[in-house]
């Protein structure tokens, strides 16, 4: 039990380095994120006669793509048919190319996505940085969350995490939450800011707040590992439970962990085997780990050794010892 205690404070401390950054996008999402964002800003206006501190909350900023005319006016329309997508931007490509060359910051993001990504165009990193900072600079979030993304990575341009950061704060006090949590991280790390997890927890939690897994993710490994608080695995579960059910398979294993070992929740192997078979068909390789060894001893599900080397081997695939170690043991 010690070691399966000791296993549990590891792997969630290893997981955190390994979790993705931010959300997936793809193209339909973006100009969903954007139809919304026009939508927001329209409420805002709406209910600016509404007593302050009963306001919503601001949108991302969208600059002038909040009238009725141009790029925003089809990208309403094409949300209102359905139809956002890689069409949409074959489409509308010359009015997209016309308002950013006219300084509208929507167009100016959708064209540096278009480079970022090759849609319609062929990727072109300068390019793409070029039109997000222009886009930028006007307040527009999503370029600025775009940005900081960039020079963080260090991918396609030189790595600058002043830059990033600085991004990264544009977009996290507008709101955007992929923006908080990635500001947290820097905090966390030390990257161009002093380490700092009271700051980390700050920013992941506005972001966790808006249902981010990875900073929900992020928020457990600190309360289990006692991290700028007291030690509370309970909480813990809680913001995995939240991570896991949005699909962070990172999350998954580690409710899995909780589970098998009852921290923090009543012991349940069944609960345990569920989760762990989550995170394993996503490809966590401590997840296919686990599942193999239950199968292989029988607990939760029936003792199966075929099966326990299959999640072995993909396991030991990734390059995880304790899975090769316990596929040669099978063999014995």
């Amino acid at each position: 039990m010690k070691m399966m205690r000791l296993q549990a404070a590891l792997f969630a401390a290893i997981c955190f380095l390994l979790v993705a950054h931010a959300h997936g996008e793809n193209l339909h999402e973006i100009l969903n994120q954007i139809s919304s964002d026009l939508e927001s800003r329209k409420s805002a206006t709406n209910a600016s006669d509404v007593p302050s501190g009963q306001q919503p909350a601001k949108p991302a900023a969208v600059g002038r793509a909040a009238g009725d005319d141009g790029i925003a006016k089809q990208i309403r329309g094409a949300a209102e048919g359905g139809e956002l997508g890689l069409q949409f931007v074959t489409e509308n490509g010359q009015l997209i190319r016309s308002e950013a060359a006219r300084g509208e910051p929507v167009a100016q993001f959708l064209q540096g996505k278009m480079y970022h990504r090759g849609w319609t165009v062929s990727k072109d990193a300068k390019e793409a940085v070029k039109w997000f900072k222009k886009s930028a600079e006007q307040g527009y979030a999503r370029s600025q969350l775009s940005l900081g993304t960039l020079y963080s990575d260090g991918d396609e341009v030189p790595e600058d995490w002043a830059e990033a950061v600085k991004w990264f704060r544009a977009a996290a006090d507008q709101g955007i939450p992929d923006a908080q949590y990635l500001l947290g991280k820097a905090y966390y790390h030390g990257k161009f800011l002093a380490k700092d997890s009271s700051e980390a927890a700050k920013w992941w939690e506005k972001a966790a707040g808006q249902g981010n897994p990875n900073a929900q993710f992020s928020l457990g490994v600190l309360c289990h590992n006692g991290i700028g608080q007291e030690k509370d695995d309970a909480r813990a579960v809680q913001w995995w439970r939240k991570s896991a059910e949005q699909g962070n398979a990172e999350a998954q294993c580690c409710l899995g962990v909780m589970y098998a070992n009852g921290l923090g929740i009543p012991k349940n192997i069944s609960e345990a085997v569920k989760w762990y078979r989550k995170s394993a068909a996503q490809g966590n390789p401590e997840a296919q780990f686990h599942l193999g060894s239950l199968y292989g001893s029988g607990e939760g599900v029936q003792k199966d050794k075929a099966e326990a080397a299959v999640w072995y081997r993909k396991s030991a695939a990734q390059g995880n010892e304790a899975a090769s170690k316990a596929l040669k043991s099978l063999a014995y």
